[in-house]
């Protein structure tokens, strides 16, 4: 089971960081888990929420016009 770890301990492993993503045997996942050690760990899929780096998406301007001069 793979574990995201929310504060350092030892594993069987060794030394596991805050953040550090484990791969433990199921029963130790368990006692970690219910100790607050570590949570179950969710891959998320990146989403690109970019703005204006393509010719379809323009980022709209604000504000007013400029006047001519």
């Amino acid at each position: 089971m793979k574990l995201e770890f929310i504060r350092n301990t030892m594993t069987s492993a060794g030394k596991a960081r805050i953040g550090q993503v484990l791969e433990l045997p199921e029963q130790e996942s368990k006692d970690l888990v219910k100790l607050s050690r570590c949570v179950p760990y969710v891959s998320q899929e990146l989403v690109d929420r970019s703005i204006g780096l393509s010719d379809e998406t323009k980022p709209v301007k604000r504000g007013r016009p400029k006047k001519n001069v």
